[in-house]
């Protein structure tokens, strides 16, 4: 690929009085690279439909960790003590799941941020708590057991390496097949 300035300074004349500096440009025209600039423009755009759909299985993998109580590698949480157990039963929908708070935050799909090249969950609308179930601290009775949710899935994150594969493929041909290399 070449650069983006394949310019050379050929012949240059260099004054030491008058620091003037004289080259020619030679490839490609100033309208040219900013037609294939936009070319550019134009083919990574296409990626934030693949983001989206990246932020989708996120949300999908989030909620079917909240459903099926489990963490990233599909293990299950912790159930709760013994002594919460008969309080917890009548009162909650699911482990970490009392007030829905979490779940609904976690769920949302307004919290999973597309920027140019990602998604990125964004845990400060979650509820000020869910970072001590999600990385538990303390020592003894006062530690709660460790619940992680935040991430992906081991099976989600194969899949989005599939989905960004394609996506950079499909890009990559689009900008060969179109003549965008600069």
């Amino acid at each position: 690929m070449r650069g983006i300035i394949d310019s050379k300074l050929e012949g240059a004349i260099i004054n030491p009085y008058t620091t003037t500096i004289r080259f020619k440009w030679d490839y490609p025209s100033p309208a040219e690279l900013e037609q294939r600039i936009f070319n550019i423009g134009n083919y990574i755009g296409d990626f934030y439909k693949d983001l989206e759909l990246i932020r989708r299985l996120a949300v999908s993998d989030m909620n079917r960790r909240f459903l099926n109580e489990e963490d990233l590698q599909g293990q299950p949480w912790h159930p709760w003590s013994d002594e919460y157990a008969l309080v917890a039963e009548a009162e909650n929908q699911g482990i970490l799941r009392k007030t829905e708070a979490l779940y609904m935050q976690a769920v949302n799909p307004s919290n999973y941020k597309i920027t140019f090249d990602s998604v990125d969950m964004h845990t400060a609308a979650l509820p000020h708590y869910w970072i001590f179930h999600d990385q538990p601290v303390g020592t003894g009775p006062f530690r709660l057991w460790p619940r992680p949710f935040i991430g992906l899935s081991d099976e989600a994150r194969a899949t989005v390496l599939v989905i960004a594969s394609h996506a950079i493929d499909k890009a990559a041909a689009a900008i060969n097949k179109h003549g965008a290399i600069i």
